[in-house]
Parts: C-alpha cells; structure tokens; sequence
C-alpha cells in the first residue's frame, strides 16, 4: 500500500511498495512537473518542489531512519543543485537476499515544499 503523509514542518514523505527504483523516479518526476505545471505565484517567483529519492529493500536489518536519511541528503542534493527538481540517494538500491527473490520493498520519496526565491 502506498502511503502520502506531512513529515515535519515543510516536508512529506511518500512510500511506494513493491515499486523498483525506476517507478519512484517516474513518479517523482511527474511530482515535480505537476507543481511546475500549475504555475503557482510566490511573490516574484513560482512555487516549485525539490523531491529526494531513496531505496531500500525491507529485511531483518532494516532501519527506517537509515532510509529517510538517505533520502534526506538527496533531497539536499536536489536544493543544491537549484531546486525544482529532483535527486537520488547514493549508494544504489540494496537488495536482501528475500528482496531478490521478489518479496517486495519500498521505495521512499521526500519531498520538500520551496520556492526558488527561498533560501
């Protein structure tokens, strides 16, 4: 079941289950490009969003905080590099030994709330 929920005070965070990375990316991108599309003013600018993704692979060590961390930098990754857009987590997707034998994952998006005239 996927799942859009606030995460702090500017951010949400989206999970995506049994989506590869590519889905999450796909999904990301028209998360961006939605908002862009509705051409929202915000003083004299628009507002835009800046969207990281991260992947993870549910397993016995697992730790939800690992996932959103990463998701986290690549969300900083995205602002750095001018916002409206969006960034990937490093390091590529890792994948359990059950993950690989298809019993699903996660794949999580945050998703930060901006303008290009914010700082």
């Amino acid at each position: 079941t996927d799942l859009a929920a606030r995460f702090g005070g500017e951010e949400f965070v989206v999970i995506l289950t049994g989506v590869p990375q590519e889905g999450a990316v796909h999904v990301a991108d028209r998360l961006v490009q939605g908002v862009r599309n509705l051409n929202i003013a915000h003083g004299a600018d628009r507002v835009t969003i800046s969207v990281g993704v991260a992947t993870a692979w549910p397993d016995g060590e697992s730790e939800p905080a690992r996932l959103v961390n990463a998701a986290d930098l690549a969300l900083f990754r995205a602002k750095n590099e001018g916002r409206n857009r969006l960034g990937l987590a490093d390091p590529a997707p890792v994948r359990s030994e059950r993950a690989a034998r298809g019993h699903g994952g996660k794949q999580t998006m945050r998703v930060h709330e901006t303008s290009i005239s914010s700082i």
